[in-house]
């Protein structure tokens, strides 16, 4: 079943009757397929809704109406490729950029998309690295990914945190004091106690 949706995926032909448009990109689907996210697409794109619902007046049957088109502002189109990738097949690919997988948490956060969106958060985690920890701690701490965020702590703790810039520490201390007191306190107790 999983191969049969993301062929339809890659062509929907004829089942195409919803065309979702972020980024100067369009993306046509079977809307059928993503009736259940039709609410949280509608959410995730501003409100801005579905055009194109059909010929005022027209009676049922009479002839088929045009394809509705969902706008997403602001949504990275990438990040709508890999999400409707995961909705048809069940499948989120392994290595995608930390800026991908950022917009990507975004937008199954914001589509209700629980599976995907823990399985991104565990991939920006293991992504992490001693030049790009403070950003993607910075990140979480904004958008308010708590478990991010933790896991993200535990790295630098653990892993990253005598590798990270003296510049990184810098913009840490600049835009997260709370943040950076924490991890502190942490590296101190890490110290004291090696697990």
């Amino acid at each position: 079943v999983a191969s049969d949706l993301l062929a339809i995926l890659k062509d929907p032909g004829s089942t195409a009757d919803l065309t979702l448009a972020a980024g100067g990109r369009h993306f046509r689907r079977a809307g059928r397929s993503l009736r259940r996210f039709k609410a949280q697409l509608t959410v995730a794109g501003g409100g801005a809704g579905v055009s194109g619902s059909g010929a005022p007046g027209a009676a049922p049957g009479a002839c088929e109406p045009p394809a509705a088109t969902l706008q997403l502002p602001g949504a990275d189109p990438d990040a709508v490729a890999l999400l409707l990738r995961f909705v048809y097949g069940g499948v989120l690919p392994e290595g995608c950029s930390r800026r991908l997988l950022k917009a990507a948490i975004e937008l199954a956060h914001s589509w209700g998309l629980g599976d995907a969106l823990e399985s991104l958060k565990q991939q920006l985690v293991a992504a992490a690295k001693a030049g790009s920890i403070v950003g993607d701690m910075l990140w979480a701490e904004r958008c308010g990914y708590t478990d991010v965020l933790a896991s993200l702590e535990r790295a630098y703790v653990h892993t990253h945190g005598e590798d990270v810039s003296s510049e990184a520490a810098e913009e840490l201390a600049e835009r997260s004091p709370k943040l950076l007191a924490r991890l502190h306190s942490a590296v101190l107790r890490e110290w004291e106690c090696p697990s």
